[in-house]
This record gives C-alpha cells, sequence and structure tokens, in this order.
C-alpha cells in the first residue's frame, strides 16, 4: 500500500532555501511537500521525485491554495547526502513555473526537462545537438568548481575565477 506523510520542516525549509536563491518566481507559491513510500516506478526506474500541478482533493485536503505538490521517495530521501537532498529538490523545483496572468495573478505551469537522452547515444556521438552541449558546458564547470577557475558558460572557456 502507498503511504503519503507529509515532509519535515527541515525539508520545507531547504526547498524555501532553494526558491530563494534559484527559483523567484515560486516565491509565492504554496508548495505541498510529501514522502512517499514505497517509490512509484516509471518505465522500469524507481522515481526519486516528482513535481505536478496540486489537485482540486489536495486544496480541499489542506485548506489551502495549493499550486504544486512535490512527491520524494522517503527510503531514498532518509539516507540521502545533504548535496544530494538538495539537488533532487531544485530539479524537482525546476519543473515549476509561475508566470503572470492576463488578469495581474500568477499563472502556474510544469516545464518538462531541458534534455532527455541516452547514454549511448553521447558516447556514439558525443555533443551532437545544442542541449548536449550545454549539459557538457555545465559539467566542465563542475569539474573546476572549488579550484579557483570557472568556466565561462558564453564562450566555452575556463577562466580564473
Amino acid at each position: 500500500m502507498t503511504t503519503f506523510e507529509t515532509a519535515d520542516d527541515a525539508t520545507k525549509t531547504l526547498a524555501s532555501r532553494i526558491i530563494e536563491y534559484h527559483h523567484p518566481d515560486l516565491m509565492e507559491a504554496d508548495i505541498l511537500i510529501l514522502m512517499r513510500s514505497p517509490p512509484a516506478k516509471s518505465k522500469g526506474q524507481e522515481v526519486l521525485g516528482k513535481a505536478r500541478l496540486s489537485t482540486p482533493i489536495e486544496r480541499a485536503l489542506t485548506g489551502r491554495d495549493l499550486a504544486f505538490t512535490i512527491e520524494l521517495q522517503d527510503e531514498w530521501w532518509s539516507t540521502a547526502k545533504a548535496s544530494q537532498k538538495e539537488a533532487l529538490l531544485d530539479h524537482e523545483l525546476c519543473h515549476c513555473v509561475g508566470e503572470p496572468g492576463a488578469k495581474g495573478e500568477t499563472e502556474w505551469s510544469l516545464r518538462g526537462h531541458d534534455i532527455e537522452e541516452f547514454f549511448a547515444i553521447v558516447e556514439r556521438h558525443g555533443s551532437w545537438s545544442e542541449a548536449v552541449s550545454g549539459v557538457k558546458r555545465a559539467l566542465q564547470m563542475d569539474l573546476f568548481r572549488g579550484v579557483g577557475v570557472t568556466h565561462d558558460m558564453r564562450t566555452g572557456e575556463v577562466v580564473e575565477a
């Protein structure tokens, strides 16, 4: 049987911090974070997290004007490193979008991933698309993090920090 529990305060605080620094369009969003057990599966893989627009039932049950619901896999979350938790929650928040509506209210929506690709295609064909090239630049930047250099995303050059 699948069970859901509301996330603890530490998880909610982490989400608030990530929103403040990286997702200012979500500052006004009421986001319900749930811990799910057992994990959901999609295409044979365990799902670590899932963001979605909140349902009318969730709004009625919570008495809140929810914009989004984020489900996190409880078992994984309980053993994950702090950096992994932050990355997963940031990932799920990237799916959530708030844009000004025609009547001045914020309209909430979801966006897909910037890239979806098979490892085998990248191994065989390299940076064949702009999306794959963007991920490559981001990974190169990550290699230099903390060693006094950074990566210029516009030019692709490594520069001193």
